[in-house]
């Protein structure tokens, strides 16, 4: 899986990069995309993968959510978009893993420069 895009976006100083995990997250934040300022980029995944969310859920930029956990869980895997799908704490059988996206990456951002003291 070729990542040079996220890499390039996330490059762009005050830019925000975007990786939903399933349809209701991207719709959600194609809303919050028009509605910020500066760059914004989102890659989207083609192809059928199952719905992890509710319509209900919120996804605040800067975010993430844990997707499945349990008090015995052994490892915490975390993905962003297919690769959360990709994720062997998905499979029922595994029960010690605990799974969490990542939350959408937005850039840093230097500190406003002060003007030199005269």
């Amino acid at each position: 899986m070729a990542l040079e895009d996220l890499a390039m976006m996330r490059a762009v100083q005050g830019s925000t990069v975007l990786y939903p995990g399933d349809a209701t997250s991207a719709a959600a934040l194609v809303r919050q995309m028009a509605e910020r300022t500066g760059i914004v980029y989102m890659r989207t995944t083609r192809g059928a993968y199952p719905v992890l969310y509710g319509a209900e859920e919120s996804f605040p930029v800067g975010g993430a959510k844990v997707v499945r956990s349990s008090p015995d869980d052994q490892v915490t895997l975390i993905g962003a978009g297919v690769t959360l799908h990709n994720c062997p704490g998905l499979e029922p059988q595994r029960s010690s893993c605990k799974r969490r996206e990542s939350p959408p990456i937005t850039s840093w951002r230097p500190p406003a420069r002060s003007s030199p003291p005269d």
